[in-house]
């Protein structure tokens, strides 16, 4: 009887052993829990809080001053406030890169430019004017360099667009539907899955677009950015036109969607066109 007693017995090694374990895979699953839950928090962070100074050292050296009402698709002014003196950049080249935080999609919206003692006024750094359009609403990482080095980065919200449909305008007897002085195309409409023939414009300097041009396209409600027109290089301008090109182009469903020129990696500005039922 006592040998059947004592083989019915647990250890203390028995007992403890199970406790260990399971405080083991408790002590696992909280850590992939806050882990997970922290990852979540920095990325939602990230995407949904601005943040217009740069510090290096506790010192703020870049602040950013956006126009408050920024969209996407048309453009806007950001005024960059250097804390150095435009001396300490005199001789470097400085450029500036976006990085739309969804999507992931990257431009240029300036040239670089080379900083000199006779830089004109909306270069100098302490009140340094960058102009540009933003295909996307959302968060938009700014990343500055100078000599192709990073230096500064801030995070700007940007608008969802009007979603308004562009106006038309005359260039020379024609119709274009655009914005004046900058882009237009003249346009049978759209009709979805049906291409047809387009008849592109670019105003501005030589050098601006000087580059490939494509063109882009997003529908309302989408952030999903596709490609529509690829063209290496444009023909000489005509009705007032810095350039001119003719295209075939379509879209694949109706709605309203926005058509994205981008020279060089730069926006020129968004047009919005109304596409129908086939």
């Amino acid at each position: 009887m006592k040998q059947a007693w004592n083989s019915g017995k647990r250890s203390g090694t028995d007992v403890i052993a199970p406790a260990v374990l399971i405080g083991a895979l408790a002590s696992f699953w909280l850590f992939v829990f806050f882990s997970a839950n922290y990852t979540e928090s920095t990325v939602t962070t990230e995407l949904s809080e601005p943040r217009l100074t740069y510090y290096e050292n506790e010192k703020s050296i870049l602040e950013v001053f956006p126009d408050p009402t920024v969209k996407a698709g048309s453009t806007f002014n950001y005024i960059f406030h250097f804390t150095e003196s435009h001396k300490h950049f005199e001789g470097k080249k400085l450029s500036v890169d976006v990085i739309h935080l969804e999507t992931g999609h990257r431009l240029s919206p300036i040239q670089s430019s080379l900083i000199t003692e006779y830089s004109p006024p909306e270069m100098m750094m302490e009140r340094f004017i960058v102009s540009c359009a933003l295909p996307l609403g959302g968060m938009w990482r700014f990343e500055v360099n100078f000599d192709g080095k990073k230096y500064a980065d801030v995070l700007l919200e940007v608008g969802e667009p009007t979603w308004e449909l562009s106006p038309l305008f005359t260039a020379e007897n024609s119709e274009l539907t655009g914005v004046e002085n900058k882009v237009g195309i003249i346009s049978p409409g759209f009709i979805a899955k049906q291409p047809n023939k387009y008849m592109w414009h670019l105003w501005g300097s030589k050098a601006e677009l000087d580059g490939p041009l494509r063109v882009m396209a997003v529908k309302e409600g989408s952030p999903e950015m596709i490609s529509v027109l690829y063209i290496k290089s444009f023909g000489t301008g005509i009705r007032g036109s810095t350039r001119t090109h003719p295209s075939m182009m379509e879209l694949p469903e109706p709605g309203k969607w926005m058509l994205l020129p981008i020279v060089d990696e730069r926006l020129v500005e968004g047009i919005v066109v109304e596409v129908l039922e086939r």
